[in-house]
């Protein structure tokens, strides 16, 4: 009986009691843990922060019980979206919640931000003072690292911080990502990469080869950069990328109208929002204003986890199988 109190004492000691989550003496422990033991291991640390949208303006017009329950809805959300045992889902306080991903690169910590926005997004909590959308959503920042590259885990917050601000501060409701210090960039070779997912795998042998050469030539950019290499030569590897994103868009809408696909109009619009970002990236690479984490940002989460991981995958059922092709 009286280890079973102890377990409970202690289960109250770390645990939310709105949400259920973690609170923030539990997030501290785990954050040092495994910032440590990663420090250690050489494997990334991912962190989300995640920040409601206007959640003030929510509490004022809706009153604190639906505030409550609202944090609840998202708490249990955000539990939900989070499925591997060694990641970590929390409640710091008020509206604002984190994840740990412990080996998680920037990829995973993305695609998983993504799903917890996309989770909030789906709740359809009314909140007509959120000027986002006319439901509750959220604004979320995602920091990857290595932990032999920061001297605390505070300094992992502090990216995650950034990245929530620069969310916030570029119309809420999204995701943005922070890698480590600009400062820092370049001193380890390789450490901003791209990895292939098969959740971008359609099965048509043309297109995927074309998903698998835009990431390859994206790492031969990010990597440039990381490694310091020359303006002139990195402007080279920028023209080759954008060359191949417009290429393969041209090619994808051309595969596209050969099946019944319905929505291809909306997809073409999209192709050229990502091509106007790509300009205005270019622009401004050539201006010395463009971060390799932007450009990461840019790369990771608009083109592969929003667009070639979610957009894609609608005309995916569409396609033709490879044995019908002849």
């Amino acid at each position: 009986m009286h280890e079973a109190a102890v377990k409970a004492l202690r289960l109250a000691a770390t645990t939310d009691a709105l949400t259920g989550l973690a609170n923030r003496r539990r997030f501290n422990e785990v954050l040092n843990t495994e910032f440590f033991r990663l420090k250690r291991s050489g494997a990334p640390l991912s962190l989300i922060i995640l920040d409601v949208d206007y959640f003030k303006r929510f509490n004022d017009r809706y009153g604190h019980v639906q505030g409550d329950e609202c944090l609840r809805a998202i708490g249990q959300a955000i539990k939900a979206s989070v499925h591997r045992p060694p990641d970590l889902a929390a409640r710091l306080g008020g509206e604002e919640f984190m994840v740990i991903a412990p080996e998680t690169g920037a990829n995973g910590a993305l695609a998983l931000a993504e799903r917890i926005r996309h989770a909030v997004t789906r709740l359809e909590i009314p909140h007509e003072d959120n000027t986002a959308a006319p439901h509750v959503t959220a604004s979320l920042g995602v920091a990857t690292c290595y932990a032999n590259e920061l001297e605390t885990p505070e300094s992992l917050v502090e990216l995650a911080d950034q990245a929530l601000y620069q969310a916030k501060h570029s119309g809420r409701n999204q995701t943005q990502i922070r890698l480590r210090q600009e400062d820092e960039v370049g001193k380890r070779p390789g450490f901003v990469r791209l990895l292939w997912n098969d959740m971008a795998e359609s099965g048509h042998p043309r297109l995927d080869e074309e998903h698998k050469a835009l990431f390859d030539q994206a790492n031969l950019l990010l990597s440039a950069i990381a490694d310091g290499q020359t303006k002139a030569e990195c402007r080279v590897l920028l023209d080759r990328t954008m060359e191949i994103i417009a290429g393969h868009f041209r090619d994808e809408i051309e595969l596209i109208a050969t099946t019944p696909f319905p929505d291809i109009d909306h997809h073409r619009r999209c192709h050229q929002a990502l091509l106007g970002k790509v300009v205005k990236m270019s622009e401004r690479f050539d201006h010395d204003e463009l971060s390799i984490s932007e450009l990461f940002g840019f790369l990771a989460h608009d083109v592969i986890v929003q667009h070639i991981m979610g957009e894609d995958r609608k005309y995916f059922p569409y396609l033709p199988t490879p044995d019908l092709e002849g």
